[in-house]
């Protein structure tokens, strides 16, 4: 069960655990192959062993700026990087685009819809110059039509976004308040009346 992600490849983990230890680092090495980078037979065994034993979350380096993480019942492949998180970015003025780590945010007015779906990768806000940042251990959301605050590392994880990608990923702030998590959760900071004219903001994975 071979997936094309946004950033690498992954495979189903319990299917690849099935496989002899010699077959599953095979098609370690041709998955990341595929990906294209280059893995070892020692790395590649220990990413199949992550497969069979690993709990979610964990991962291991794979060597050539490559590495595995076990998440929801997946194996995904990716590049490692040490780069910092992206710093924190102010969307100003009533159009724009935003470069954001490997995201690109862009904006414009237009009237707000009747609804807005609370895990959409596009959102519309009462209000401009939002703020950009990456996640924070302890960040809080009102999840639009909830009750009550959540944190948003359960939203990542009801969404199914690996640890790995979290602190690259870009949280939407409103006068210090978490207001939108792009395709995770959308709260109900800043919502516009439907109708009105709204800044409507799109979040592009590169």
């Amino acid at each position: 069960d071979l997936r094309e992600e946004p950033d690498g490849l992954s495979v189903a983990a319990p299917a690849l655990a099935d496989y002899d230890r010699t077959l599953a680092a095979v098609v370690v090495r041709a998955v990341v192959r595929r990906a294209g980078g280059v893995v070892g037979p020692r790395h590649a065994a220990r990413a199949a062993g992550l497969a069979a034993r690993g709990q979610s979350g964990q991962w291991v380096q794979l060597g050539g700026g490559w590495m595995a993480e076990l998440a929801f019942g997946r194996l995904h492949f990716r590049r490692w990087s040490l780069l910092p998180a992206p710093e924190p970015a102010i969307l100003g003025g009533t159009s724009g685009e935003l470069p954001w780590g490997a995201w690109r945010l862009t904006w414009r007015t237009e009237p707000a819809p009747a609804e807005q779906p609370r895990s959409a990768l596009t959102a519309w806000f009462d209000g401009a110059g939002l703020l950009v940042r990456s996640w924070r251990r302890g960040d809080r959301i009102h999840p639009l039509g909830g009750t009550g605050h959540r944190l948003a590392v359960r939203c990542f994880q009801d969404a199914r976004v690996p640890a790995g990608r979290r602190s690259r990923w870009p949280m939407v702030e409103a006068a210090g308040k978490l207001a939108w998590i792009p395709g995770v959760c959308r709260s109900d900071q800043l919502l516009p009346r439907p109708g009105s004219e709204a800044l409507r903001i799109d979040a592009h994975f590169a």
